[in-house]
């Protein structure tokens, strides 16, 4: 199909040249002058020369956009493109929380465990500075451990995660992680990466004139990399916030090593390279390894007086 596609296109685009005259001014009739395959008389001497001449435009278009939708992510300066307004993202975020409110039990909260919830992620949301956020933190009573952020500061925990963690530290470290991803705006910058994918697909197959295999091989070698790689920069921007919030990051490797095992004990694994996140012990070693970069800032903002220590127990059992 993609074959007879591009046929369709490629006659469409074909430069119709003047037939009709030699240097000799003698006239030659139009099927005489098909020698030597056809391209005898086109220029470049190539009948791919139009595909080629629309595919360096496309080509040139779509960089051109990439260019103009360049963006830097916080904390890490990474370079990377956005193509959708905050504004937009927020507005995603916002309706997306409504449909998972909607179809979830919410512990209510003014329960104890919902507002430990609440109290360790506002502090959190204090220290990622996100003016136009609306932050909102909620409780589902759900089985399965997990948590989430999605743009505009709406982070739901999973009931099912609180048994696996021991203090606020290793809450702190879940939800820092989570909000993290936002600040970065990595749900957006998905978006975006899938568009472009999509432009590879189409060029991979113009190439080669067949797509057996084609998605299994971006998906392999672009999609999920790229994930893992948006999970380990969310893992290094939480330890940024939750010290920050003078929340302790050597918690952080401590509660994905349980997360880890937790998985591992339930079968859930996958090889790294067919996963969306990291590597557990790839990823605690990770963590374990950025911690000397996070600590002394935490050590001298939280832990430098009796009076800062005092405060941050009081903070921790408000």
């Amino acid at each position: 199909m993609a074959r007879s596609v591009l046929g369709r296109l490629w006659r469409g685009f074909s430069l119709r040249g003047v037939h009709g005259w030699k240097s000799s001014d003698k006239y030659v009739r139009f099927a005489e002058r098909r020698t030597n395959g056809g391209n005898a008389d086109r220029p470049w001497g190539s009948r791919r020369y139009p595909s080629t001449a629309v595919m360096v435009g496309v080509g040139g278009l779509a960089g051109y956009y990439c260019w103009s939708h360049l963006d830097r992510v916080e904390h890490t300066q990474r370079l990377r493109m956005i193509h959708l307004s905050r504004a937009s993202e927020i507005g995603i975020g916002e309706a997306e929380f409504s449909k998972i409110i909607t179809r979830s039990t919410l512990v209510s909260p003014a329960h104890p465990a919902a507002r430990r919830v609440a109290h360790v992620g506002q502090r959190i949301a204090s220290a990622a500075d996100q003016k136009d956020f609306r932050w909102e933190f909620v409780l589902i009573d759900n089985p399965e451990p997990n948590a989430f952020c999605l743009p505009g500061g709406k982070v739901g925990v999973f009931t099912g995660l609180l048994p696996l963690l021991g203090n606020d530290d290793e809450l702190a470290a879940v939800l820092a992680h989570e909000i993290g991803h936002a600040v970065a705006r990595h749900g957006v910058e998905k978006i975006g990466f899938a568009g472009l994918l999509v432009l590879v697909r189409f060029a991979v197959i113009f190439v080669v004139g067949f797509d057996l295999g084609v998605d299994l091989l971006l998906k392999l070698l672009a999609d999920l990399p790229n994930s893992r790689r948006l999970e380990r920069e969310a893992d290094y921007i939480g330890l940024v916030l939750m010290s920050q919030a003078c929340y302790d990051p050597r918690a952080s490797p401590r509660v994905f090593e349980t997360l880890g095992a937790y998985g591992k004990q339930r079968g859930t694994r996958l090889p790294s390279y067919l996963s969306t996140h990291p590597n557990d012990e790839d990823r605690v070693q990770q963590l374990q390894a950025w911690i000397p970069d996070v600590y002394p800032g935490y050590r001298d903002q939280c832990l430098g007086t009796w009076r800062q220590t005092a405060t941050r127990w009081l903070n921790q059992h408000d």
